[in-house]
């Protein structure tokens, strides 16, 4: 790529040299370099006879008192012996030499009339960019080209790297003139840019430039929905500039804030260091977008969005963890749907994520849900919330609450009673109360008679089962509005025991009262009295 450009640049200065032939030039009208006066060595005779006169600038090989030797370049500088000359300084490296062309015998020489001590290379270039036209990109690039054969010829790679800014600065003259580039303007300044050797350092700055451009354009783009665009124009970013790929080991919300507000002038600004974090920045702005664009509103895929950024964008802890949360708020909106070991679950992650807050809430949601299912069996129901109650939230006033609306509904069932009294209450006179107190009373007739096998009035039907078990045998009699009952315990070999119990026609017959209890004959000998007696009547 060198090589081309300064081909172009020998060609340039061989017509204008060829040109000066026959011309008598002062010294102050022109200032070629050794390299320029190599280039058309084969006119030097030419010169010698037209007496043309030159001012030559380059870099000294050696000296004499009489004569100069030029490094890179045979001809031969001889000095004037006029005392009037001046001498150089012992640390000069460079001269520019004032002269004409002689010949000695067939042979060309240089005669000097004149020297002066010069500037470095470096400072040649500086010194000319000083009197260039430095809003005429054509002035920049010439001087880049000039300065880029120069360190070719005199094997000077810091002197190159000059050049190439010369040669970028050409383009910052044309993008500041023209305000607004497009991207396929900068891509053809960036190619220009690479053919004539800048480096690639530099050209980072125009490729941010580049993207950016390319990504405005792309966010601006009617056809994004249900598109992949976003996603591979993050892996062109990573190709391109790896470093892309590699996430922040800290924060930097300076750097962050600077490259949203002015990011192409902080990206010109930054170091090389600076620079990498910026790719870093930049393809995470375009991977959060492509991922975010399919997150649900609901927060129904809310986990995939979490893993993807989690994975994709790991130095994004607050994003990733955000959309964590989101899932599992989207999960406690259907607790209702959910079952228990989802509540247990969702509870338990709310408490590692240090909100143990929202996971007694959501299992109280959950339960709040499944009463409304639970009361619609009755009894049942509510002792099975009950025991979530306690097993969940270990609540035991809101499992008493439900066990005693669940005796309410079905008085003297026995699951119900068994929980409450492993709550610690205890039944007496109908009534459950705590064990604490139960202790104080005087003892429950007939839970006494229970515990001692017996039965008295005013017993259930329940009761009588838990004090003597299931009857031998069974009778019934009808009456309006009543059913008797005589259950009959033993058998015709042992003493016989009957008991007689009476309810409502409708009522259950696990609520029938005992009414009187005795054996079997005299019992059954009172009841067929009693019912002679009636229909006398």
């Amino acid at each position: 790529m060198r090589e081309n450009a300064i081909n172009l640049i020998r060609m340039s200065m061989i017509s204008s040299m060829v040109l000066m032939v026959g011309q008598t030039v002062c010294a102050d009208e022109r200032v070629i370099s050794i390299r320029e006066l190599l280039d058309v060595q084969k006119n030097w005779t030419l010169f010698a006879e037209n007496n043309t006169s030159f001012v030559v600038r380059g870099v000294i090989g050696s000296r004499t008192d009489a004569q100069i030797h030029m490094r890179k370049c045979n001809l031969r500088f001889l000095l004037d012996s006029s005392e009037s000359f001046p001498r150089l300084k012992p640390s000069s490296k460079m001269v520019k030499l004032t002269g004409r062309f002689q010949l000695e015998g067939k042979a060309p020489i240089f005669r000097v009339t004149k020297a002066n001590s010069e500037f470095s290379l470096e400072q040649v270039h500086r010194q000319m960019s000083v009197d260039i036209d430095v809003t005429d990109p054509s002035a920049w690039r010439k001087l880049a080209r000039f300065t880029a054969a120069e360190s070719e010829f005199y094997e000077n790679p810091e002197l190159f790297l000059v050049a190439a800014k010369a040669f970028e600065h050409s383009y910052i003259v044309a993008r500041t003139q023209k305000g607004n580039a497009t991207s396929e303007e900068i891509t053809n300044w960036v190619a220009e840019m690479k053919t004539f050797g800048v480096p690639k350092d530099a050209l980072e700055v125009w490729e941010y430039e580049r993207f950016m451009l390319d990504w405005r354009k792309l966010q601006n783009s009617t056809e994004m929905k249900n598109s992949d665009q976003f996603l591979r124009f993050a892996k062109e970013v990573a190709t391109k500039y790896p470093v892309a790929l590699t996430p922040l080991d800290v924060p930097v919300p300076k750097l962050e804030s600077l490259s949203e507000s002015h990011p192409l002038v902080t990206f010109r600004e930054a170091d090389q260091s600076q620079q990498d974090r910026l790719w870093r920045l930049f393809y995470r702005e375009v991977m959060k977008k492509e991922i975010l664009s399919t997150a649900k509103a609901d927060g129904s895929n809310a986990d995939k969005i979490r893993d993807q950024l989690k994975d994709a964008l790991p130095d994004l802890p607050d994003l990733y963890l955000s959309y964590d949360l989101l899932w599992l708020d989207w999960r406690f909106s259907q607790l209702s749907q959910s079952g228990k070991e989802e509540a247990i679950k969702l509870s338990a992650e709310y408490r590692k994520r240090k909100q143990p807050e929202r996971g007694l809430i959501a299992l109280e949601t959950w339960l709040e849900k499944r009463l409304e299912l639970w009361s619609q069996d009755g009894a049942s129901g509510y002792v099975r919330a009950a025991q979530h109650y306690l097993e969940l939230l270990e609540d035991k006033e809101k499992a008493n609450e439900l066990l005693l609306k669940a005796w309410k509904l079905s008085p003297g069932e026995a699951e119900t009673a068994k929980a409450l009294e492993s709550l610690g209450y205890r039944l007496y006179s109908g009534s459950w109360i705590l064990k604490a107190n139960y202790d104080k009373l005087p003892p429950d007739p007939i839970q006494s008679a229970i515990r001692n096998g017996e039965v008295i009035k005013g017993m259930t039907a329940r009761q009588v089962e838990r004090a003597l078990g299931k009857p031998e045998e069974r009778r019934f009699s009808f009456s309006t509005g009543h059913i008797s009952e005589a259950w009959i315990y033993g058998d015709s070999k042992r003493k016989r025991t009957v008991v007689h119990l009476l309810r409502a026609a409708n009522v259950d017959g696990q609520f029938a009262k005992v009414i009187a209890v005795g054996e079997l004959k005299s019992l059954l000998s009172r009841q067929d009295a009693e019912k002679t007696k009636d229909t006398q009547e």
